[in-house]
Formats: structure tokens, sequence, C-alpha cells
């Protein structure tokens, strides 16, 4: 995620998908674009966002899907991604 796709996304999200990543906040901030947009900016989370491509990328698309209790649909990021993609459909 590159810091112009992240205030893309910021720049264009509804207000209700707003809300729901400001649950992922630590409880102790303030729900705001700005503290979430600091998140979305820190070295943990560029890390984190690192290793789990790593993982999708290199095989470890069942294991991550498992772990995260979300349907297999394939390894890659893509795979991935269409499989959280129709998960969020359904519910909606």
């Amino acid at each position: 995620l590159t810091p112009e796709a992240i205030q893309s996304l910021l720049d264009n999200i509804t207000d209700i998908q707003l809300q729901k990543l400001y649950s992922f906040l630590p409880e102790d901030q303030e729900k705001s674009k700005e503290n979430l947009r600091s998140v979305l900016y820190s070295s943990f989370f560029k890390r984190s966002a690192g290793e789990l491509t790593s993982a999708l990328n290199n095989g470890g698309g069942f294991t991550v899907s498992r772990a995260l209790g979300h349907p297999y649909e394939g390894e890659g990021i893509a795979a991935y991604l269409n499989s959280l993609f129709k998960e969020v459909n359904k519910k909606e």
C-alpha cells in the first residue's frame, strides 16, 4: 500500500465503510480519518502488511485463510482479496 493508494482510499470511502475501519483503531484513539491514516502509515502496519503479502505470495494462502476464518480460493493476493469481496457481498 503506497501513501497515494491509502490517501485515495480515505478520500473515496463511504461513511459506512469508514465506521467499519474505525472499529479496528485502538480503543484509546479518537475515531478520525487522521488517526486511521496514522495507523495505516505506521511502520508496524507496513511490516505486518508485508508479512501478509509474503505469506499469500509464497504458498501460505490456505493457512492464512483458515487462520482468519475466510474461505480459501487459491494462492496469491488476488485470490485472497476475491475471497474477501465475495464474503462481504454475501453479508450485505
